[in-house]
């Protein structure tokens, strides 16, 4: 880590300890180690949802539904991704004759609207004061050591550029900064887990946009991406990316729990789940692989963690529940502290060092966000720019 990166969490222990004694937990109830994690970590879930039913009717959603279950969760950011292809996801698998893991093709232009109406909202949630955005490392850190949460944009599915890439360079102006390439639809860039593999890895499309995201300073996500793309992506990517959620293929941790209420069943289940040499492609490149909410108790989640851990590495490790935000601290039954507490607890009773921990929720994504968003972008930085508050604070605005 770089001196000035460390500053700046060092910098972050008071504030960390004052947002920790905001949330609903009494200093009796957590040890001493598990409070100096908590102090001096910028926690992070890099795989979220907001409420399905708000993202495309404008339903609106207020500070508490957001920035209220982030701080009961101990989380200083969540990704916060909208899925293009939702309102064409129904709960099974593919419908027959379709090309794409959905009720239906989408037609010409149809995702390119949905994504339009996606920023919109997002735009709106910013513009309304129920949360706001992070656009690089530094905001992450601004922003911790102000206790107040805070977005990562993010795309689930590159189907709306539409072969159009300078699409992507607007997606940056309207401060998205994490683009997961595939997700259940066919689309002109690589193939998808639980889809025909049309393209047979990454297209010359494919590895034009990850030097397009890696140009501009946005993360590239390889959810939902088979071997053969994500092969392709590590071939071109010249920063690290993730892989924002998932489990190991076959994971005993997880055994079927979620199966049921997946999309697709087991097998789906099973498909979305990485061999020990997929995960490696990632960590090769810098990255990092971040664990779904998919396990029947927090316990068998910190397994799911080691799982990976014993295959790439303390380093590059992360969560990535995919889980809407406002159920964050009701997904296991013994997630008595809120999401990050319960698993940093949970962490330390299996041998996790405190470093361990700093390093799984948040401080390896850190380090990731902070090389793909910083020095990188600044030429087309017109869309989004930071002005100060009356109050003196930085705030982001749209630029005419």
């Amino acid at each position: 880590m770089q001196n000035e990166t460390r500053r700046r969490f060092l910098k972050l222990i008071p504030a960390g300890y004052a947002a920790l004694r905001s949330q609903p937990v009494s200093a009796g109830e957590l040890d001493a180690r598990l409070q100096r994690v908590l102090a001096d970590t910028i926690a992070v879930d890099m795989h979220t949802h907001s409420k399905a039913e708000g993202l495309f009717s404008g339903k609106p959603v207020t500070q508490d539904d957001i920035q209220g279950a982030m701080k009961r969760a101990g989380l200083a950011a969540v990704s916060l991704t909208y899925a293009v292809d939702g309102p064409l996801m129904g709960h099974s698998a593919a419908a027959a004759g379709t090309r794409s893991n959905l009720a239906r093709d989408p037609q010409p232009g149809e995702m390119y609207a949905n994504h339009l109406k996606a920023l919109a909202w997002m735009d709106h949630l910013v513009s309304s004061g129920a949360v706001s955005r992070a656009l690089n490392f530094g905001d992450l850190c601004d922003s911790h050591q102000q206790g107040r949460p805070v977005i990562i944009q993010d795309a689930e599915g590159a189907d709306f550029l539409e072969g159009h890439l300078e699409r992507v360079k607007e997606l940056y102006r309207r401060g998205t900064r994490i683009l997961q390439l595939v997700h259940y639809a066919s689309n002109p860039i690589g193939d998808f887990q639980t889809g025909p593999e049309e393209h047979r890895g990454l297209t010359q499309f494919g590895r034009d946009v990850v030097k397009e995201c890696n140009k501009v300073g946005i993360v590239v996500d390889v959810a939902h991406s088979t071997f053969e793309t994500v092969e392709g992506v590590a071939g071109v990517c010249s920063r690290p990316f993730i892989l924002s959620h998932t489990a190991v293929k076959g994971s005993r941790a997880q055994g079927s729990s979620g199966a049921e209420g997946f999309r697709g069943g087991m097998a789906s289940l099973t498909a979305r789940q990485v061999t020990p040499d997929h995960a490696r492609l990632i960590a090769a490149n810098g990255g990092v692989i971040g664990v779904w909410h998919l396990f029947a108790n927090a316990r068998d989640f910190v397994a799911g963690i080691k799982e990976f851990v014993d295959i790439v590495g303390i380093d590059h490790v992360g969560i990535g529940t995919d889980m809407g935000v406002q159920a964050l601290n009701t997904m296991w039954p013994d997630e008595s502290y809120g999401l990050i507490p319960t698993v940093i607890n949970e962490m330390l009773e299996n041998g996790f060092s405190g470093e361990d921990c700093r390093k799984v929720v948040g401080g390896n994504f850190c380090r990731v966000f902070q090389k793909c968003t910083e020095g990188v972008g600044s030429e087309i930085h017109g869309g989004l720019r930071h002005a100060k508050s009356p109050e003196g604070n930085e705030r982001t605005t749209r630029s005419e």
